[in-house]
């Protein structure tokens, strides 16, 4: 969780205003973390990740808003 706070808080500060990511489709434990930080599913990838035993796990692309930089302070 911190390290995608770190991430997310260095995107906004470098001007960033979307961060998107992709998670296999079953990693609940993933899937909570990022809903919990905003993101939403707005795309399926079929097949993106190869499986050990020769088959494929579809990836989730995730998308969240960025609040970017606080604006300036007046002097």
């Amino acid at each position: 969780a911190r390290l995608l706070d770190t991430a997310i808080a260095a995107a906004a500060a470098a001007g960033g205003t979307t961060m998107f990511l992709e998670v296999a489709e079953t990693n609940d434990v993933a899937l909570a973390l990022y809903r919990r930080r905003g993101f939403v599913v707005v795309g399926r990838r079929p097949g993106y990740y190869e499986l050990r035993d020769g088959g494929t796990l579809a990836a989730l692309t995730m998308r969240v808003a960025l609040a970017g930089p606080a604006p300036p302070r007046p002097s």
